[in-house]
């Protein structure tokens, strides 16, 4: 494990005492640095749409550190007011937003006013009524809580299909 890590490896050992066997490795700090730097979603402009300002900064945290430049707002007109002045590479919105609004509506007022861009509708509602929403549009969906692996996921499948289109 030592050499596949490359990483020393030291070994103490006292008669009648016991034995020591221990890796350096590296820092956790240094390690994540080192993962995010591969991303392929590093140095994107992302747009992120949720009501929930603790989801909002979650979320904005984990692309954040993946690289990207994140906007995130709360509502939709905080969105265009951002797209006004620049253009997001993805949207990310959440499906459930305030006073009636939602992703998918979200989705189509901006596509038509800034253009398509690839979009994702994030939700915590397992009722199937958002399911059928976004798959009416075209639009992948994720539920929520997310796990960043099936986000990043989801994120990679979006720049590909951008990428063959």
């Amino acid at each position: 494990i030592a050499a596949l890590l490359g990483s020393p490896m030291h070994l103490r050992s006292e008669p009648g005492r016991g034995s020591v066997l221990a890796i350096d490795v590296p820092l956790v700090a240094e390690a994540t640095a080192q993962r995010t730097t591969s991303t392929g979603v590093a140095g994107l402009r992302i747009l992120v749409v949720d009501n929930e300002p603790l989801a909002l900064a979650a979320l904005q945290s984990v692309l954040s550190g993946w690289g990207c430049d994140v906007d995130a707002v709360g509502d939709g007109d905080a969105a265009a007011a951002c797209l006004s002045a620049q253009p997001a590479d993805l949207w990310i919105f959440d499906y459930h937003l305030d006073a009636g609004d939602d992703g998918v509506a979200l989705q189509k007022r901006l596509s038509q006013r800034f253009g398509q861009v690839p979009c994702m509708i994030l939700s915590a509602d397992q009722t199937g009524a958002v399911r059928t929403a976004a798959q009416e549009v075209g639009l992948p969906l994720l539920m929520k809580p997310l796990r960043p692996l099936a986000l990043k996921s989801m994120l990679d499948r979006m720049l590909a299909a951008r990428g063959a289109g």
